[in-house]
């Protein structure tokens, strides 16, 4: 029975081969850019001076690493370019130690990402931190002649209208 099998495994490897790979249902981008976590990677590698801007120019800011946030930021890298990547960050815990070349190394696991100094030529993703826009409410504008009472004005030679026929006009239409 094992020797019938085998030949029907080979011919199933080969028509299996020939057929098309079906890609998963989100395509990379989808994977790097995460609006629950608030981030984003950039589409493009960039060198350190111009991965400020670049951020700003996709509707972000270079984003900010940290104890609270680093093993987060370290799963989210890996998702999206793989372990052990570099990315562009601003700051590590609140400090850009003088440079606008910092980087993070995410390592093989998530949770051990490291900060260091990349040189400023290096083309690297840059990681982006989503920046909410609240949209201001339309002022409300009050316009007091719409509020007040219309003035009437008495023309000369007519008498002034009765309210009451008026209303009947306005009754017999609706009412």
């Amino acid at each position: 029975m094992r020797i019938l099998l085998a030949p029907l495994l080979v011919a199933y490897w080969h028509i299996a081969a020939a057929m098309p790979v079906s890609l998963p249902e989100h395509s990379k981008r989808d994977v790097c850019n995460d609006s629950t976590l608030g981030y984003f990677v950039t589409p493009d590698a960039i060198s350190g001076d111009q991965a400020f801007g670049y951020c700003q120019s996709l509707g972000g800011r270079l984003a900010d690493v940290n104890a609270h946030n680093v093993g987060t930021l370290t799963a989210f890298i890996n998702d999206c370019l793989g372990p052990s990547s570099r990315i562009r960050i601003q700051t590590w815990d609140t400090n850009t130690f003088g440079t606008s070349s910092l980087a993070m190394f995410t390592g093989p696991f998530s949770g051990y990402g490291t900060v260091n100094i990349a040189a400023n030529d290096d083309a690297l993703y840059a990681l982006c931190a989503m920046v909410r826009t609240e949209i201001p409410a339309p002022p409300v504008v009050v316009n007091s002649t719409f509020l007040a009472e219309p003035e009437k004005v008495q023309i000369p030679g007519q008498e002034e209208e009765d309210d009451e026929q008026e209303d009947e006009g306005y009754d017999f239409i609706h009412g």
